[in-house]
């Protein structure tokens, strides 16, 4: 920098002048160049560390600091060193001063690679955290995914408390997407899972399991439990999706399956896809239960429809 510069250029005049000086006793340069060389390197500092804190547009790849100052430091505090014999102490107090500026800019210089790896491992952090949520939950709605919705269904039968699972799928949801577009599938996706997990408690799961099809975890959960959580959805979910000023009336199938001891989560899954496509079957918009050995219709599930 200039205030740099200016310094080791004052060092560097002081000792041209010390030889024609040596007969004037009166003269002291090294008295007066002295406190203005290390002000000059002073200002220097301060002027780096105010830079610490400001966003420096990147430049390419170059060095973390800059050398100069140390070399007319160096310089400064050798000529001091050589020509200094008459004014010991002034000579080591300057070299003092110079050493005291260097460590502090050494400090500042540690103090700012702390800095930007603290910033670099929240950076990471976050990072990770983002993956780890993308690989576990669904890019449309944010629900839970298969996978994560699979992992939970195993924990809840291995803690063997009661727990239900529902899936619901969706009636006439192709005919949405070919007739008002895609976008237009996606807010009602969007809007059913919204509705879906105002629905459930906070220890249920929702989760997108892929298409138009939805699933509930419940548990623990007894029987009314259960059929009070279908009751809301029943509530949340019928009134029809506002799309781009047009009213769109959403009609779903669900099949519910309860655990049993010794249950798997595939099995599971399996039962209450097979209690949904019952449904279905049944004249959609209703509700279907499936337990081990049987298929039929509960009267407050079968109520849903929309």
């Amino acid at each position: 920098s200039v205030s740099s510069a200016l310094g080791a250029a004052a060092g560097a005049l002081v000792g041209a002048l010390l030889p024609r000086l040596a007969t004037r006793p009166d003269l002291n340069a090294i008295s007066v160049s002295v406190p203005v060389t290390f002000f000059l390197f002073s200002l220097t500092v301060e002027r780096e560390r105010s830079l610490l804190g400001r966003n420096v547009p990147d430049r390419g790849r170059r060095r973390p600091f800059s050398l100069a100052p140390y070399f007319a430091v160096a310089a400064t505090d050798g000529l001091l060193l050589y020509t200094g014999g008459r004014s010991a102490v002034v000579t080591w107090v300057g070299v003092a001063l110079t050493a005291i500026v260097v460590g502090r800019q050494i400090l500042a210089f540690y103090a700012r690679l702390l800095r930007e790896l603290d910033i670099s491992l929240a950076d990471l952090r976050e990072a990770q955290h983002k993956l780890a949520h993308e690989a576990s939950h669904d890019a449309l709605t944010g629900l839970a995914n298969r996978r994560l919705f699979e992992e939970r269904v195993k924990a809840a039968l291995a803690s063997a408390e009661p727990a239900a699972l529902a899936v619901i799928d969706l009636d006439g949801f192709k005919g949405i997407n070919d007739t008002l577009g895609h976008h237009v599938g996606d807010q009602v996706l969007v809007t059913v899972g919204e509705r879906l997990r105002a629905s459930v408690g906070d220890g249920d799961l929702v989760a997108r399991l892929g298409g138009d099809e939805f699933a509930l975890l419940l548990g623990p959960a007894s029987a009314a439990e259960t059929a009070a959580v279908l009751a809301r959805v029943s509530a949340r979910v019928g009134p029809p999706v506002m799309v781009e000023h047009s009213e769109i009336l959403v009609r779903y199938s669900v099949g519910l399956a309860a655990s049993w001891p010794g249950a798997g989560p595939g099995e599971l899954l399996r039962r209450a896809d097979v209690a949904m496509y019952a449904s279905k079957a049944a004249g959609k918009g209703r509700g279907a239960r499936r337990q081990p050995a049987t298929v039929y219709e509960v009267p407050a599930v079968a109520a849903i429809s929309a």
